[in-house]
Parts: structure tokens; C-alpha cells; sequence
């Protein structure tokens, strides 16, 4: 993904961690490979879908007061956890 920032441009699962983890060090976390890893095996694997529920899973870790570990990923994911829920910031609208 040298050079490359377009979300549409990761097709490969390399690059889509890459991606996730660079969006996740964005928000102030770190993501750990196998939350990464447990994200690429169990959810749709476009990347705008993948950043949509890191999205999620960061709101998931304040509201709960929860690090981010599997098994809170885990929570966040069985919580079906959609685009549609996800609320945006207040300076974002």
C-alpha cells in the first residue's frame, strides 16, 4: 500500500491491515493482529465495511469503559453492529 491512501485501492488482506491498523493508530488505539485477524475471518472484507466496524468497536471500548481485546470485539460484532448505528460526531455533520 506504498503511497496508496484511497480505501477502494486495498484489495489485498496485507493491505487491509495496513489500513486498519493505520485507521485505528488515527483514533488513538492500538489494534492488535488478532483483532485484525478475527475482523478479516468473520466480517465482509471491503474495507469500508472493516473501517465502519473499527468505527464501531472504538464507540463499543468508550461507552463500556472496555479495552479493546477480543473478546470485546467479539461483543461488538455479536451486537450486529451496522453503518447505520454508528452515530457521527457532532463536528462531522
Amino acid at each position: 500500500m506504498d503511497g496508496i491512501d484511497i480505501p477502494g485501492a486495498c484489495t489485498s488482506d496485507d493491505d487491509k491491515r495496513v489500513a486498519l491498523k493505520r485507521h485505528a493508530a488515527a483514533r488513538a488505539f492500538d489494534l492488535r493482529d488478532e483483532i485484525v485477524e478475527y475482523l478479516l475471518r468473520r466480517l465482509k472484507r471491503d474495507l469500508p465495511s472493516l473501517m465502519t466496524v473499527l468505527d464501531a468497536l472504538d464507540r463499543y471500548s468508550l461507552e463500556t469503559k472496555r479495552p479493546i481485546t477480543l473478546h470485546c470485539c467479539a461483543n461488538c460484532c455479536n451486537r450486529r453492529v451496522t453503518a447505520m448505528e454508528i452515530r457521527r460526531p457532532e463536528s462531522d455533520r
